[in-house]
């Protein structure tokens, strides 16, 4: 894994690639400059996704700080480019979620105050498609392996019930863990961040994290990005741990439940998180009920709530960062995990991880400052 700031320091050196502001500014200062809009957002996504929990009051206000910074040091270095066509439809998303508050005064629940906290919550994330900043995700490395250590204390330590660590939910405790792990498999890491965090995420009970981030093991080795043997030490450790803590976790995973229940019972489950109450419409008609309500799949979420054409502009954004498939990079699969988890939880869109999809959805693959 490259180290950001190093690169940014080669980068530095030939100054016909760096768009620098007319003052004079020192050779350290400078290489300095380049690289703080990305470390500034990188270290705000970590603390959004973990501002959800005991420590919110403390890390939500400094992750909005640090994102305010963020684009403040790009004005003002003179680095900030004019927007794309994409942000302008990330503008036109967040416009959508706006009217979905009149739209649940006049067509939904009435719930306008929920469908109000969405959209200020989600607001500030504009400020990543107008930055569009290089890759954010190893200044939100350290966030994941905060979550991970804490996971597997309360869950080997402590024997929870559903680890949540510092995240109040073990659903997108897991999810963020899984994002993270999905870049880290493709840097040299991999060989002791996913046997861990893996670990982690049976303590959550999360089902569909765990399905998932087996799902992506399994094709990262049939694209040849590691090798069976990685699998198998994976699973192989994964699988001792459950072992070892099956008091725990068998538990946390419902696994006594599924197996004394009925099929009828699991396909009803996947019923509930696939519902919707009302065929989606053109018009944004905001919140359409609480809890369990509304569908936990996030295009089918948004579609009822913000509109079809949401909903439409929600995956054109983030399939137009998967492809090409023969060049996937470790931004990619990040993407491509956010994107599995959105299809049965919707924490990745409305929930603590939802400042994770405005960043990688908008992250460029490369520098601005590389030729």
């Amino acid at each position: 894994m490259e180290i950001p700031w190093t690169v940014a320091t080669d980068q530095a050196l030939d100054r016909s690639k760096v768009k620098l502001p007319s003052l004079s500014i020192p050779f350290s200062i400078s290489s300095l400059l380049l690289t703080a809009p990305t470390a500034l957002l990188g270290t705000s996504v970590s603390l959004f996704v973990l501002s959800h929990g005991d420590y919110g009051a403390i890390f939500y206000p400094v992750a909005l700080s640090l994102l305010i910074l963020g684009i403040l040091v790009k004005i003002a270095t003179g680095t900030l480019q004019a927007p794309s066509r994409s942000t302008y439809f990330f503008l036109i998303l967040l416009s959508f979620v706006w009217m979905s508050i009149p739209g649940s005064i006049w067509w939904g629940s009435g719930n306008w105050m929920a469908q109000l906290v969405y959209a200020a919550w989600m607001t500030p994330f504009v400020i990543f498609p107008l930055v569009r900043p290089s890759n954010i995700m190893p200044y939100i490395v350290p966030g994941a392996v905060v979550q991970t250590a804490i996971l597997l204390y309360q869950g080997m330590i402590q024997g929870s019930y559903r680890s949540e660590g510092i995240i109040h939910n073990p659903n997108p405790a897991a999810g963020f863990l899984v994002i993270v792990s999905a870049y880290l498999l493709t840097t040299k890491l991999r060989l002791l961040a996913i046997p861990m965090m893996a670990s982690a995420m049976l303590f959550t009970g999360s089902r569909w994290a765990v399905l998932v981030i087996a799902l992506l093991l399994i094709l990262v080795v049939i694209r040849g990005l590691v090798s069976w043997r990685f699998l198998l030490l994976t699973s192989s450790i994964v699988f001792l741990v459950a072992v070892v803590y099956q008091d725990t976790i068998l538990p946390s995973l419902r696994v006594p439940y599924l197996a004394g229940a009925d099929t009828s019972s699991t396909w009803r489950d996947t019923e509930v998180r696939l519902k919707i109450e009302r065929f989606p419409s053109l018009i944004p008609k905001g919140d359409i009920g609480s809890g369990l309500g509304p569908s936990h799949n996030v295009p089918l979420r948004i579609a009822s709530e913000a509109g079809i054409l949401a909903a439409l502009i929600w995956m054109g954004l983030s399939l137009r960062r998967v492809f090409p498939l023969r060049s996937w990079s470790g931004l990619q699969w990040a993407l491509v995990a956010l994107l599995l988890l959105s299809l049965m939880d919707y924490y990745t869109w409305i929930g603590s991880l939802g400042s994770l999809w405005w960043a990688l959805a908008s992250t460029q693959e490369k520098d601005p400052y590389e030729s």
